[in-house]
């Protein structure tokens, strides 16, 4: 059995608490939905807050899930639905129609940060979603764990279309690495050079390429010094990032391209180096036993394919680049749900999610330090030790949004450093013929 900091943390029996007899105020006086049907598509539907992650389910609940939604009804006078998950890749045709003709087929849905192109971004820049800046205040904001009060990705352009509808998933992209393995052979204690400003992008080239092996003697590489976890391009091109560049930087009001900068192109080099030049690179879900480091969310921790291994993995932010300043904490995913502008309730909608998922402090059983504390505690058991959890909260609360992330790569940049990393070419060549059809998008998605 895998070893853990925490060896067993339950979820204490204090979620099953009633709302209603233990919140210190009370929000949802304020919104009586007069006994109208709202519908929520939780993409989510199996994380509550009464236990891991599996064990309860919105659309078919089991007795207490019950309960707590008819309580949630009684508070708001509403009798709440919730629609089989309709995917959220392709949200434009999914709700679009229905919102153009002035139908409301869900008050609330999911979308996210990944898988925006056809969703997200369409639907917030064609006027379909409720702007949430003069809907929520920094009380709201402030009602939320500290971990969760980041704004960086609910945003399009600077205006916010998003809100959590869980506390579940926090996906900062860092080195996941094999600290029995590190040990074994002598090699550095990463979390030792991340205090040391010494966890850059040369030591990391040095330790994937020095770590990868033949261990059969067939000739070829069987053990990795890493493996991408998710092998996609939105993944490599999240580390430029380290090294002070960006995919686009807004300038007077207009996103411009800016992933053919020299630091985007160091970036870009490197991967190819790495992923093509020297074969030192594992790809995929199943490559967690044959390699050192991980390219990956700390989340992970809890997949199978970590759980099956004896091994500790502790976790560090990327390595810095050549001409990065400061360690950042760039993230895979950020998941969260938007609100129709054919709901005549916006902020009613949220306070519903709200006490549904318990998201907020007038709905959670225990302060916001406790939940803290017990949220951390939780995750402590997939941990090796407190210094990767340390850091991990750290990120939670430093996140730094990758802007139009999805967009530039499901468009063009995507193929350019796939190609960049199979193939032997000039890799400023390859990024130079892409900016300019992107440009040209990224203009027309934002009306500029």
């Amino acid at each position: 059995m895998k070893r853990t900091l925490v060896l067993s943390i339950l979820l204490i029996a204090i979620f099953s608490i009633s709302l209603l007899a233990h919140a210190s105020s009370e929000p949802w006086k304020e919104f009586d939905f007069e006994g109208r049907t709202v519908r929520i598509d939780f993409r989510f539907w199996d994380i509550s807050p009464f236990g891991e992650r599996g064990d309860y389910d919105w659309r078919n609940p089991d007795p207490r899930m019950q309960a707590h939604i008819e309580e949630v009804e009684e508070m708001f006078n509403v009798k709440l639905e919730f629609p089989a998950y309709t995917g959220h890749a392709n949200l434009m045709n999914v709700y679009g129609p229905d919102i153009i003709a002035g139908d409301l087929t869900a008050s609330a849905f999911s979308a996210d940060v990944a898988r925006s192109t056809r969703s997200l971004l369409p639907l917030a820049m064609g006027g379909y979603l409720h702007p949430l800046d003069d809907i929520l205040d920094e009380d709201y904001y402030n009602s939320l764990p500290i971990s969760y009060r980041s704004k960086s990705g609910l945003d399009v352009k600077g205006r916010m279309y998003g809100f959590d509808d869980t506390t579940a998933l926090i996906e900062p992209v860092g080195i996941l690495w094999n600290k029995d393995f590190f040990e074994e052979e002598g090699l550095p204690d990463l979390y030792e050079l991340y205090l040391n400003n010494e966890w850059t992008w040369d030591v990391f080239e040095e330790l994937v390429t020095g770590i990868t092996r033949d261990t059969t003697g067939d000739g070829e590489n069987d053990y990795f010094g890493l493996n991408i976890f998710w092998p996609r391009s939105q993944m490599l091109a999240i580390l430029m990032y380290t090294n002070n560049a960006t995919l686009t930087n807004l300038v007077d009001g207009r996103y411009e391209v800016a992933f053919d900068s020299p630091e985007a192109i160091e970036t870009y080099e490197l991967w190819q180096r790495l992923w093509n030049s020297n074969s030192v690179i594992a790809r995929s879900r199943d490559g967690v036993s044959i390699a050192a480091m991980q390219y990956a969310p700390p989340p992970v921790l809890q997949f199978e394919q970590f759980q099956a291994l004896d091994d500790l993995f502790g976790w560090v932010p990327l390595p810095l680049g050549p001409s990065g300043t400061e360690y950042v904490f760039p993230y895979w995913n950020r998941h969260m749900q938007v609100i129709p502008i054919t709901e005549p309730n916006p902020r009613g909608i949220i306070e519903i999610v709200s006490a549904l998922r318990q998201l907020t402090a007038p709905y959670k059983p225990m302060s916001l330090e406790e939940w803290e504390q017990e949220n951390w505690m939780h995750w402590g058991g997939f941990m090796a030790d407190r210094d990767s959890l340390r850091l991990w909260q750290l990120a939670a609360e430093n996140r730094t949004h990758v802007d139009n992330r999805a967009f530039i790569l499901d468009n063009g940049l995507g193929s350019a450093i796939d190609q960049i990393i199979t193939e032997d070419v000039s890799v400023a060549s390859t990024i130079a013929a892409v900016v300019p059809e992107l440009q040209s998008q990224l203009d027309e998605l934002f009306n500029d």
